[in-house]
């Protein structure tokens, strides 16, 4: 095990405005893991949200004051690749469909540990 944290990828993709659990043409390719550095971009981006901690350590954020907006300049840095031809800069990913983009940040939410679910959950199949 090492003190750093892997350059490991995984592939999210998408049929239509669908997020799916199978391979298709339509893909992002993201960070598994977050190094500390982007783990800081990550938390600035929740920075006003309102934590309440359970007595048995658990806790629930309440994201609805900081939910407002796509933050483009953390995905332009955690997707490493994706299925078009053009490289996934802040400003290629702003011409992305508003609903792949809104499914793609919910899904790294998860992914990433800042809601307590797991990411599967948002795949709809079919």
């Amino acid at each position: 095990m090492s003190l750093f944290a892997t350059n490991e990828t995984v592939k999210i993709y998408f049929d239509g405005d669908k997020l799916v659990g199978k391979e298709t043409g339509v893909w992002f390719e993201v960070l598994k893991e977050l190094p500390a550095h982007l783990d800081m971009e990550l938390r600035k981006t929740f920075a006003g949200a309102k934590v309440v901690v359970f007595e048995d350590g658990s806790y629930q954020m309440d994201l609805s004051d900081v939910q407002g907006a796509i933050p483009f300049k953390f995905l332009a840095q955690v997707i490493k690749g994706w299925s078009e031809s053009v490289p996934p800069t802040i400003e290629n990913l702003k011409k992305v469909k508003s609903s792949i983009m809104w499914k793609l940040w919910a899904y790294l939410q998860r992914l990433y540990g800042i809601v307590n679910e797991k990411p599967e959950d948002l795949i709809e199949e079919g």
